[in-house]
């Protein structure tokens, strides 16, 4: 499903086809396969289905954070340890005495990194009873993808099952390949069905102005080897 209806088609004036961000929903199964009278575990995607939207309007942010934490260097933690082994209490004492303490050279240590996020705002405006059509049936997808599934057991007991994951994928090859956005998990989105700020309909009731906002959260975390493609 596309919106707009010409979303695919060549701009008029310059003749390129209009950038586009395409999303895929998938399911992840898990598979067992009986392998050399072993069970092994194979988690695969299945594809359920997919939309396209134009480019939107909060761009497109990539950024990664990492995590550090403050630790003493080696040296001053060894004179530290000296100080007190020949005299206890001895680093104590000479902060009192002299006003001075062993310097800890302080220096970060890596902890780890964080997943990165991505979050994406539309402001939908349908220009044809087609076009609401294709609006309507993409914010069904967006809740259907978004929602976990409930497995019954019994007593009124069950499981609920993770929501569908995302790939997303830029029609414009540069930031495809700059952001490379692995997996996606959606957290969440908002829509607002009258994002004018007032009730504004056509003649079939379907909002004029609605505004979709998604939030998605990386499935891993990128390391070197995923930018640096064998090359450094």
């Amino acid at each position: 499903m596309i919106y707009p209806s010409n979303l695919f088609s060549p701009d008029p004036v310059s003749g390129m086809i209009r950038p586009s961000i395409i999303m895929i929903c998938f399911e992840t199964q898990t598979n067992i396969m009986k392998a050399k009278s072993a069970y092994n575990d194979v988690t695969i995607r299945v594809p359920k289905f997919g939309f396209a939207l134009p480019m939107p309007n909060t761009g497109v942010a990539d950024s990664q954070t990492n995590t550090f934490a403050t630790a003493p260097g080696l040296i001053s933690g060894a004179v530290k340890n000296f100080v007190e082994g020949v005299i206890p209490g001895g680093a104590n004492t000479m902060s009192q005495a002299t006003n001075m303490v062993v310097n800890p050279a302080l220096t970060s240590v890596y902890v780890g990194s964080e997943l990165r996020n991505y979050s994406c705002n539309f402001m939908l405006v349908p220009q044809s009873f087609k076009e609401s059509a294709a609006i309507a049936l993409i914010l069904w997808m967006v809740k259907i993808a978004a929602s976990p599934k409930k497995i019954d057991l019994v007593n009124k007991l069950g499981l609920l099952k993770a929501p569908y994951n995302f790939t997303i994928i830029f029609s414009n090859p540069v930031l495809e390949l700059g952001t490379r956005f692995d997996n996606m998990n959606i957290t969440s989105y908002t829509i607002n069905y009258n994002a004018t700020g007032y009730s504004s309909t056509y003649k079939d009731m379907f909002p004029k102005t609605i505004e979709l906002t998604m939030n998605f959260v990386e499935n891993g975390i990128k390391t070197r080897d995923d930018w640096s493609f064998g090359l450094f």
